[in-house]
């Protein structure tokens, strides 16, 4: 193989590793743990909101 083919092959696989880097941070930040969060949210505004019912 030569030093020409071997440095295309690194550049490529170096690209598709930050590829899948930025696609993972990416999905971290929108991906299910944020829906998780916001669903955890709506919950205890619901809970809060039937505790006030009850009391009043």
């Amino acid at each position: 193989m030569s030093e020409t083919m071997l440095f295309s092959a690194a550049i490529f696989v170096f690209t598709m590793m930050l590829i899948g880097l930025g696609l993972t941070i990416w999905d971290f930040m929108r991906g299910e743990p944020r829906a998780q969060r916001i669903a955890r949210a709506g919950e205890i505004s619901g809970r809060e909101r039937a505790t006030r019912r009850k009391a009043a």
